[in-house]
């Protein structure tokens, strides 16, 4: 069917005319009024429903002249430089043209990922960990184009289709097919087959999906219905932007023949790529289509998808050279600069991703069915932060919809800072929210306890953990929930969790995907049961609008209310890098979708000359064995080099501190052990308390694994830089890679993973922490005796900071046996006793490292916990001398001076008690009342430690003057 042009004027027709020659010489035009899709003569103008296809007899002359002129350019063109190439692909106005000519054939694309995906089939799967690999297997009816950055309306081209027409009112989208196409099992493709594919979305057919994310994207779509190599799509009211939806990763065409189970495990496409085969916890793979219906592609042998759970371990490899591509989007702006660092080589693009990382919380589940405390969480939140933290300030603060530029549809600036919790003062923000806690009950001595549920990768774990920093500050203690991803949406579907911290990457920039998927009334991707009847009108009233200007303006009113609604406050929008090697060619990063850009098709590899091996000459003789720079005893996890010496630890470290800036976190107990180069073995001090083997203990190494060792600690012990920490880290992982058995390698290893050090203790990232844990398990009764008794030193630590006191006791008491000389295993062994309320047991191993080290780094926090011991058992006088002794030791530390007001206070000396309670504060405002200190120190929650602390501690504070609020 046609749809004619209204009419208009000749200067209007002679414009337009104009318009066409540029989008045939150039296959582009950024004009509002050029026609769609960037296809000449056939492209339709989804908003208008025009058609370049005219029958008018003046269309056809302006036809003939325009051939004329293209006609004469050829000829001129032949003429000055006797070439032209037909067979290079169109081209993009952000990219330039590579020429055919160095497009090779050949090589298998290498890319890691992190998670194993629950299926293979992209119509059951939400996340990008299935649908990336497996939209090389397919093909749609039309696609946005994959060398142009941005998705946009105008950047839609036939797939599967060859053209398209709408009806008068825009609720009938018909498509004409391209014959000849095969399914990769040898089957026809045909008209039946789209049928099939969305009667299946729609629940209409025999054969059902498992899950179903993407239905709420068709909730406009009546029916399907098909005539020889036609397809129309009809809707229940208009709506121009639906082919948007087609174009989508996420819509591929799927065989009528084959049934949904059978796609889950191997699926059945016409795409570029064959399905080979997928192990989960090890790789996709995929083989090139040899009868791809588009001729001459794909480049690739394959694609091979390998999955690397661990991230440190997948980017060694991809400096290493064992990966082409890192996983789309899936590096951080740290982890892209180290790349950067170790691989200048790399080529890495940082873009925004359209996926917005979002609070869901149950607005079902007690107390969180109470708006009043959805809106205090939503008060609560510092977005810039988040993108300080994780991104080094690469990131976008917005609503819904991607903000712009990259997005098309984002809110301004002007309205965001209107909205409630985005304006700049976060603390009058939280201020509010406190209050708001506090008529709903809760408070600095009632605070509500829950679990923040995230999917178990990276972009999930890290952002929660600043996310539950947050939201202490208005009485939540959150403790993180990890699910595995083959679990994380039915959990979240069935509504089974309280809080979660979501990452929701649309398929399309296009409001009718955002609202109708994540927003609507009864949508299974609705996280949050957010439920608002009038929105779902407006959401509506949106979508049929054909007038884009008065659409945008009711995009950013309906995005508007859902902020001011907490419907599903939006923390950040991301912006992740991919890094690939230079051979990569082909290969186009959008800017507003992780999703719709990797049919891979036109990627190649650049293949290098073979350099001619040179004579090869006798080997030097190996140097002599470089002697062994191990740290005075196997390092733990939570010794290091700071500035200085440190203060003890007064915070849990079960969730890491987000920033080495914070001014809440208090660091634990670094014991500086500076590492002597260029010394002779013999001319090396020995202090009292190494416990390292003896040369001749030492496990026998290859020298390289040995290097990686000794610089491994070289880096860990000098003043903390995260650049140091991450080059520590690398040579202990390189080792580990070469000699996956060494005992000596694990516990360095370990230490590294366990913590770091960043202006106070935390631990890193929690990912690491189970790895550490695996790698200590393997040395605990293995190796040397010194070895054996760093394993369980470190494993003493890991369980502190995961809040596991009495199972940090015993291997601390292991540790001790094992060696009895570890100053730091019985400083800690002697702390975990104080925290466990068994001061009387935590005096001897303290002094006992006293005694060891009698002028080591570690001396303040040794006497600090001495003289705490003394304090909570009613030794007052000798808890003063040890706390006076501590603080004397580092004058920078606020714990001595703290314990100490409560020490004078108890005595009675108020004037001395006041004066150190001062000290105390102005080294460390934020601990200003009793409950700050309480919520502060939630790891000390043992029932005999706080009976003891409620009758000294706390009494000898509240006489040096420290408010209970």
């Amino acid at each position: 069917m046609t749809v004619h042009h209204p009419p208009g004027t000749r200067k209007m027709e002679l414009r337009r005319d104009r318009m066409l020659l540029e989008c045939c010489l150039f296959r582009y035009c950024q004009d509002p009024g050029c026609p769609q899709y960037s296809v000449p003569f056939y492209g339709i103008d989804a908003f208008t429903g025009r058609t370049s296809r005219q029958p008018e007899e003046h269309m056809i002359l302006r036809k003939l002249a325009i051939g004329f002129i293209l006609g004469a350019i050829v000829v001129a063109t032949i003429w000055a430089i006797g070439v032209v190439r037909f067979d290079r692909p169109a081209a993009s106005p952000d990219k330039p043209i590579e020429s055919a000519s160095a497009q090779k054939r050949g090589g298998v694309l290498r890319i890691f990922q992190y998670d194993s995906p629950a299926s293979m089939s992209i119509h059951e799967e939400a996340f990008n960990s299935a649908q990336n690999p497996m939209m090389a297997v397919f093909n749609n009816l039309v696609l946005f184009r994959q060398d142009v950055p941005q998705n946009r309306i105008d950047t839609i081209e036939p797939d599967l289709a060859t053209k398209w027409s709408w009806n008068a009112d825009m609720t009938a989208l018909t498509f004409e097919l391209r014959r000849g196409v095969s399914w990769h099992d040898g089957r026809p493709f045909s008209a039946a087959d789209v049928k099939c594919t969305w009667d299946l979305i729609l629940g209409k057919s025999e054969d059902k999906l498992r899950t179903n994310p993407r239905k709420s994207w068709y909730r406009n779509l009546d029916s399907v219905s098909t005539t020889n190599d036609t397809v129309t799509f009809h809707l229940k009211r208009p709506q121009p932007a639906f082919i948007a939806l087609l174009a989508s990763g996420y819509s591929p065409v799927y065989p009528c023949h084959v049934p949904a189970p059978e796609m889950r495990q191997h699926p059945i496409g016409t795409g570029p790529f064959k399905f080979v085969s997928y192990k989960p916890n090890e790789a996709i793979k995929l083989v090139r289509n040899e009868q791809y219906w588009k001729e001459g592609r794909p480049y690739l042998d394959g694609i091979e998808w390998t999955i690397i759970p661990n991230r440190s371990t997948a980017i060694l490899g991809f400096i290493a050279g064992k990966f082409d591509l890192t996983f789309p989007f899936g590096l951080t702006v740290p982890l892209m600069k180290d790349i950067q660092k170790e691989a200048p080589q790399a080529v890495c693009e940082l873009q925004p991703a359209n996926q917005s990382t979002n609070l869901i919380v149950n607005r079902d589940a007690p107390p969180f069915d109470n708006p009043e405390i959805r809106r205090a969480m939503a008060l609560a939140l510092d977005r810039k932060s988040f993108i300080q933290i994780l991104a080094e300030g690469h990131g976008d603060v917005g609503g819904a919809m991607q903000p712009p530029p990259q997005g098309v549809w984002g809110m301004p600036a002007e309205i965001l800072k209107t909205l409630p919790g985005y304006g700049p003062d976060i603390g009058r923000n939280r201020e509010e929210a406190r209050k708001i806690m506090a008529e709903a009950g809760y408070g600095a001595d009632k605070r509500l306890a829950v679990k923040v549920s995230v999917r178990n990768t990276p972009p999930f774990r890290d952002p929660a953990v600043i996310l539950i920093d947050q939201l202490r500050e208005v009485y939540i203690d959150a403790e993180l929930e990890t699910v595995e991803s083959a679990t994380w949406f039915p959990k979240v579907y069935r509504k089974d969790y309280k809080i979660g911290l979501n990452l929701t990457g649309l398929g399309v920039d296009d409001p009718d995907a955002q609202f109708y998927e994540n927003y609507a009334c009864g949508s299974d991707r609705n996280y949050t049961g957010y439920c608002n009847p009038p929105i779902d009108k407006l959401f509506d009233q949106q979508s049929m609008e054909r007038d884009q200007e008065k659409r945008r303006g009711l995009v950013f009113e309906i995005d508007k209310k859902l902020q001011q609604d907490g419907a599903r406050p939006i923390l950040f929008h991301n912006r992740f890098a991919t890094c690939r090697q230079p051979k990569v060619k082909g290969l186009t990063i959008m800017v507003n979708s992780l999703f719709n850009g990797w049919r891979m098709e036109d990627v190649w590899l650049e293949k290098r000359p073979t350099p001619t091996p040179a004579t090869e000459e006798p080997s030097p003789p190996a140097a002599p064995e470089k002697p062994a720079l191990l740290p005075p005893s196997p390092p733990p996890a939570d010794t290091r080099a700071a500035t200085g010496p440190a203060e003890p630890p007064a915070v849990s470290a079960a969730a890491p501190a987000p920033s080495a800036e914070r001014g809440d976190n208090l660091p634990k107990s670094p014991e500086p052990q500076p590492v002597q180069h260029g010394l002779e073995p013999e001319q090396r001090q020995v202090t009292s308390n190494q416990t390292s083997p003896v040369v001749d203990e030492r496990e026998q190494l290859d020298p390289n694994v040995r290097d990686l060792i000794t610089r491994g600690w070289e880096l860990y012990y000098l003043p903390y830089s995260p650049a140091r920490w991450q080059d520590a880290r690398r040579n202990f992982e390189r080792a580990f890679e070469l000699d996956p058995r060494s005992s000596e390698v694990r516990i360095g290893l370990a230490s590294v993973l366990a913590t770091k050090l960043a202006g106070g203790w935390s631990p890193v990232l929690q990912e690491d922490l189970p790895r550490a844990e695996s790698l200590l398990r393997e040395a605990l009764d293995r190796g040397t005796v010194s070895n054996r008794a760093a394993a369980h030193f470190t494993l003493g630590v890991l369980r502190q900071m995961q809040n596991r006191l009495p199972e940090a006791q015993s291997e601390f008491e292991t540790a001790v046996a094992l060696d009895p000389t570890n100053a730091r295993a019985q400083l800690h062994l002697g702390e975990t006793r104080l925290y466990r309320g068994e001061p009387e047991g935590g005096i001897a191993p303290l002094e006992q490292a006293i005694r060891l080290v009698p002028d080591g780094p570690n001396l303040a926090v040794a006497y600090w916990a001495l003289g705490t011991c003394q304090l909570l058992l009613g030794r007052v006088d000798q808890a003063i001398d040890l706390l006076q002794t501590a603080s004397a030791a580092n004058r920078r530390s606020w714990v001595p001076y703290f314990y100490l007001a409560a020490a004078y206070g108890l005595r009675g000396d108020r004037e001395r008690a006041k004066s150190a309670l001062a000290e105390s504060i102005r080294l460390k405002p934020a601990i200003k009342s009793l409950a700050r200190m309480r919520a502060e120190n939630r790891w000390l929650a043992d029932p005999r430690y706080q009976a003891l602390q409620v009758k000294t501690l706390d009494v000898g504070l509240r006489r040096a003057g420290l408010p209970d609020q």
